[in-house]
């Protein structure tokens, strides 16, 4: 009897393990394709796969899809961005707790509701917004210590900010908080220095350059030019670093172009001491 239990262990462990190594396998797969820009063959697979991660994977190559292959297609990024959601919601069905799933359904959500924002009411765009906060709010606790969540809640508060100062006609309540979103995007700034990932590296610098240049772009134009610095930092050839940096360079080229007011407010320095 106990030979057989041992037999029976034995063939358990002998499945666990083969399960773990397709896994390991497929992760791989997954990082090698992503990082050569073939994002359909990585949807594909990642939705074969089935699992919450490969699902959440698949939604994260539509994604780099819309924003690498089709800037200036905003039709076929919208389909993509609605796919992207769809898989996304599907990751966190299979599992509540894939954070890699949340985060793209904020991403998609936000993009969604961009292409959207003039055609929807007041009412519905605060619940959209509210939307994209819930779902990175899941991600921030799941994973409190990737700069991804505090990064995209920074950018949510300026968006706010922006469109307030835009139509003041009733979106108080919409309205953001400036020491809020400079609070969140220093935070990813601090995060970002402890990832590997250059891709993650890249991606916030030029996440934070953009943010700052639409809140104030005269006030904080010295620290825009800083991050897309920073931003073009080499990244080995990865196709979606790739990718970001070319958007660096066009919004280089953009803030350089521009020219400020003639007195702009000035701005302490952003993210360089321990105060911000």
């Amino acid at each position: 009897m106990r030979q057989r239990k041992t037999k029976l262990l034995s063939l358990v462990l002998a499945l666990v393990a083969s399960l773990v190594g397709k896994s390991s396998i497929a992760d791989d797969d997954l990082r090698r394709l992503m990082s050569e820009g073939r994002y359909s063959e990585v949807a594909a697979t990642g939705q074969k796969i089935g699992t919450a991660h490969g699902l959440a994977v698949a939604a994260m190559a539509l994604g780099n899809e819309a924003r690498c292959n089709h800037r200036h297609d905003p039709a076929r990024r919208q389909s993509l961005f609605q796919q992207v959601r769809d898989l996304a919601e599907r990751s966190i069905a299979v599992d509540p707790k894939e954070v890699k799933g949340w985060r793209q359904l904020a991403r998609a959500r936000a993009r969604l509701l961009e292409f959207r924002r003039y055609d929807i009411s007041h009412t519905e765009a605060i619940e959209a917004v509210r939307s994209v906060v819930s779902a990175l709010d899941q991600a921030k606790a799941l994973e409190p210590d990737h700069p991804a969540a505090y990064l995209a809640l920074g950018r949510v508060e300026i968006a706010k900010l922006v469109e307030s100062r835009r139509a003041m006609f009733g979106l108080f309540s919409l309205m953001g908080d400036r020491e809020l979103a400079l609070a969140e995007l220093c935070r990813a700034v601090r995060l970002a220095e402890d990832q590997e990932s250059p891709v993650v590296k890249v991606g916030v610098s030029l996440t934070v350059a953009e943010s700052l240049w639409r809140l104030d772009g005269d006030r904080y134009r010295s620290d825009v030019l800083r991050f897309l610095d920073r931003a073009l930092a080499p990244c080995n050839g990865d196709a979606v670093c790739a990718c970001l940096q070319r958007e660096a360079s066009d919004y280089l080229v953009a803030v350089r172009a521009a020219k400020p007011d003639s007195n702009p407010e000035s701005a302490d320095p952003f993210c360089t001491t321990d105060k911000n």
